[in-house]
């Protein structure tokens, strides 16, 4: 009879892992709404959905469960984060490329998503671009940005968690909606919640 010895740590890790992705499948549960409506897709259409920024694939998870016939890509210049999210997902194919020029045919995708991802970017208009460009007509952009000038950032000013050094492109929503109107990109702000 062999004997297998489990640490305390594999509990505790595992029990991490386990709230971790119960926690991020209740917050992005807002995105599988918005998806759903303004997307016009249900559980089982058959699209193309990007994630750019996937980092550690918590939100391809959830598309993996949510999205049971779409072609799922997800891309992020983070080798490392590439292949930890690899193994939390079972049909999403992940690529290593940079936002800024996404390497896929016009008009390819049916929906496009960046969350969190606008305020790392040098050049954001760059990836805001190429998005529309690889977007089918009608096709659904969900982007998700820190909003400087919002409530939490009020009240905590230096304290806030989007004043930091990675965040090089933090712009109000008034700035963003701007910027999509200078680069001629159809827009519908809707706030979460």
């Amino acid at each position: 009879m062999e004997m297998r010895i489990i640490s305390d740590n594999f509990w505790v890790n595992n029990l991490k892992s386990n709230l971790t992705d119960i926690k991020l499948s209740f917050y992005y549960r807002m995105w599988k709404t918005r998806i759903y409506k303004h997307g016009g897709i249900s559980k089982y259409s058959k699209i193309k959905i990007l994630d750019v920024g996937c980092g550690y694939g918590y939100f391809l998870k959830c598309l993996e469960r949510w999205l049971l016939n779409a072609e799922i890509y997800g891309i992020d210049i983070d080798e490392q984060r590439l292949t930890l999210a690899s193994q939390r997902l079972s049909r999403t194919k992940l690529i290593r490329q940079d936002a800024h020029t996404l390497l896929f045919s016009d008009k390819y995708f049916d929906v496009v998503t960046a969350l969190q991802l606008l305020e790392h970017l040098e050049k954001p208009e760059e990836f805001l671009m190429e998005a529309n460009r690889i977007l089918k007509n009608n096709g659904l952009l969900i982007i998700a940005t820190p909003n400087p000038s919002g409530i939490a950032a009020r009240l905590l000013k230096e304290k806030w968690h989007g004043y930091n050094s990675e965040h090089i492109s933090l712009k109000n929503p008034q700035n963003w909606r701007l910027l999509l109107q200078d680069l001629s990109i159809y827009w519908k702000t809707e706030q979460p919640g």
